[in-house]
């Protein structure tokens, strides 16, 4: 049976596990794969003399404290009233962060988390004339299933999907300037935080998506199983132990066996089925020695390492208990929910989760889907039963659960077990420039020959197209078209060359190229005030239109007919009306005998 492994002294800020420790057999949970964050845009660790002060309406109290801190000499002390009321602390004027491609996150310390009706970071562009507020505290916590463990160091990461407006036009992303901490009661005491950072946090290359199955119902077998297969996703499965072969409703040792082999991860949930329904209530001692029975169970049966926990009840009594969980585990998830997990994780054990229950609809969890990817978050979703009829409130229809399934897979979300988060983390997504320096990827027609001219290749009404696969969320901000001659340039200026329709009627603007040799020119999205932001997985199309012989109007038709042409028998290209009306063109020659190039790219 595992042993348990236990630290002495507390556990350091992110997560981290400390230094010394009572190892009765296993060592504590390291994993180099967990992100450790070293490239933080730091703004401010309360030294002496910060200047943060309490905004109007606050009733409690603010204190620099050199007794309770991690980071530096002091921390700020931040006392609610006790009443129902709320205290701020509020710096403005500090220079200019541009907050585009990072989360934001706090490091924090709470001594009764229970009362707390509101944790909150706000940020501005001003002096909160326009700003935008992220919210902390669940709206169902209690004091069995909370996010905050009293007394505990965690830097809480934010997304900034999980920031709404909270005045004005909101906050400007790139341009923040102003922050607040306002700490709300319940009315049921005094709360304190002690602040110690609030920094900026790189985000993931993109977002991801973790499938967890709690108790192991024959449903995530029957129901699920094939679905995911289908897909080529693999879930986190979590079983009650001692339910396996012992209950009908529940898995056989051989389907988890099958589960394993076909590459699903099979976590820690729970042992003893008795423990598993009171988790909140059995002491410390038990909830750990339970999760450790469970863990051997499942290595002695092949099915290891099983290393990740899945918190019965999202039961999260006290420090020790998390200490433990950490110590012994690479991962836990809890049932918190306000706000969505990161990558990093804003803790290891008690990772932040959305359910597939009655209480959230398919539309619900599609829009926790584009929230996630969108915003590069870490979305943790948490099964039970899944049924094809009546099902319980914590049941999922087999009819929902595959629509759910096709959405995601429709978005292009990327979907990891929580061992290949361990092990991989979330995979880069290659860039454009990425693609440019390997000389590969988005391609047009390429030619490279020999011309007497360029009435041969570039003649009037000459279309190349380039496909640009998009996932959902995907951003263009500048598309190039680049000319190679091979040393010699254009004796003219090249046509305007570019123009491309994206499927919803969305066309980016062209203009003139340079006739440098691979010169580029980026072509903004025209009547728009933000670039073109792809609202599905889809492949556009760049149509890169040649118009030589002048600018006269019938060789933009000629152009204009011939793209139309392709159209109707190339699905996704969209006729290119807008071209109409475009007879600034003019026609380019090049040296005899040179090889012409062409390569097309968007960033």
């Amino acid at each position: 049976m595992s042993q348990l492994t236990r630290r002495k002294s507390g556990p350091n800020a992110w997560g981290t596990v400390a230094d010394e420790s009572e190892s009765i057999g296993t060592p504590l949970i390291t994993r180099a794969a967990i992100p450790q964050v070293r490239d933080e845009q730091v703004v401010t660790i309360f030294p002496a003399g910060h200047g943060w002060t309490a905004a109007a309406g606050s009733t409690g109290s603010l204190a620099d404290d050199t007794d309770t801190f991690l980071l530096g000499d002091q921390s700020l002390k931040i006392t609610t009233p006790g009443d129902g009321g709320f205290e701020t602390a509020r710096k403005t004027g500090l220079t200019a962060i541009n907050g585009v491609g990072w989360y934001l996150a706090m490091t924090l310390r709470i001594d009764r988390p229970w009362l707390l009706d509101e944790l909150r970071l706000d940020v501005s562009s001003d002096t909160f004339t326009n700003w935008s507020s992220a919210d902390t505290i669940s709206p169902t916590l209690n004091s069995t299933q909370p996010f905050y463990v009293e007394d505990e160091w965690i830097t809480v990461v934010l997304p900034w999907g999980a920031f709404a407006t909270g005045g004005g036009a909101g906050a400007t992303r790139s341009a923040i300037t102003a922050y607040q901490i306002r700490a709300g009661d319940n009315g049921g005491g005094v709360v304190n935080v002690w602040a110690n950072k609030v920094c900026f946090v790189p985000e993931p290359p993109q977002g991801a998506i973790v499938l967890t199955f709690d108790d192991g119902w024959i449903g995530q077998y029957e129901n699920a199983r094939p679905i995911l297969d289908g897909k080529g996703f693999r879930g986190v499965f979590a079983p009650i132990i001692d339910k396996v072969d012992e209950d009908t409703d529940f898995m056989t040792l051989d389907q988890l066996h099958k589960l394993a082999d076909g590459g699903h991860e099979i976590a820690v949930h729970a042992y003893d089925s008795s423990n598993h329904g009171n988790y909140a209530d059995i002491d410390d001692e038990d909830a750990i020695a339970d999760a450790l029975r469970a863990q051997a169970w499942t290595v002695q049966r092949g099915m290891g390492p099983a290393e990740n926990f899945i918190i019965p009840e999202g039961a999260l009594t006290s420090l020790q208990r998390l200490q433990d969980f950490e110590d012994n585990f690479v991962f836990s998830r809890g049932i918190y929910a306000r706000v969505r997990e990161t990558w990093p994780v804003s803790r290891r054990g008690n990772l932040r989760t959305y359910t597939l229950s009655q209480a959230h609809n398919v539309a619900d969890v599609e829009a926790k889907i584009d929230e996630a990817l969108l915003n590069n978050e870490l979305l943790v979703l948490q099964a039970h039963n899944i049924v094809d009829a009546n099902p319980t409130s914590i049941d999922y229809t087999t009819a929902d659960f595959q629509t759910i399934m096709d959405y995601i897979a429709g978005s292009g979300g990327v979907v990891r077990t929580l061992r290949e988060l361990e092990i991989e983390g979330i995979p880069q997504r290659m860039s454009a420039a990425d693609i440019m320096s390997r000389g590969q990827g988005l391609k047009g027609q390429n030619y490279d020959r020999s011309l007497a001219s360029n009435a041969s290749v570039f003649v009037s009404g000459t279309i190349f197209y380039v496909a640009m696969p998009l996932r959902r969320g995907d951003v263009v901000s500048n598309i190039y078209l680049a000319i190679q001659t091979n040393g010699s340039a254009w004796t003219s200026t090249l046509a305007k060359a570019g123009v491309v329709s994206a499927p919803g009627g969305v066309v980016l603007s062209s203009s003139a190229n340079k006739t440098t040799d691979w010169d580029t020119a980026g072509l903004k999205t025209a009547a728009q005030a933000t670039p073109y932001r792809s609202p599905v997985n889809q492949t556009v199309w760049f149509a890169f239109i040649i118009v030589g012989s002048g600018t006269t109007a019938p060789a933009v038709a000629r152009a204009t007919a011939n793209a139309n042409a392709n159209a109707a028998v190339s699905p996704g290209i969209r006729p290119i009306a807008a071209l109409t009306g475009q007879t600034d063109l003019v026609n380019g020659t090049v040296s005899s005998g040179a090889g012409i190039g062409i390569w097309a790219g968007w960033s």
